[in-house]
């Protein structure tokens, strides 16, 4: 892969930003690994990140429709964000995700 294609892979790959809204839920995200790349940084809170702009769940639709089939939840049950490029430490603590 060409530099010039790597860092179009690196931006413009999308990332989902998952909370949980029951404190008691978990994800199982051992089963959900076909979905992405999983990171768990706090209870209840989940990032997972594309691997590739080619891959099957790349479609934002398709996403949230196989991540509820996988996991039995529903919309109320969580809340799905979608953002683009690489998770950076200045990224998260921008956010009011915390």
């Amino acid at each position: 892969m060409m530099i010039g294609q790597q860092i179009n892979e690196t931006l413009h790959t999308r990332q989902y930003k998952i909370t949980l809204k029951k404190s008691e839920s978990t994800l199982k995200i051992d089963e959900l690994r076909d979905l992405g790349m999983w990171a768990n940084p706090t209870k209840g809170h989940y990032v997972v990140t594309e691997r590739s702009l080619r891959d099957k769940y790349a479609a934002p639709e398709l996403f949230k429709a196989s991540f509820f089939k996988m996991t039995g939840l529903e919309s109320s049950d969580v809340s799905i964000e979608s953002t683009y490029g690489p998770m950076t430490p200045q990224r998260a603590t921008d956010s009011d995700w915390y």
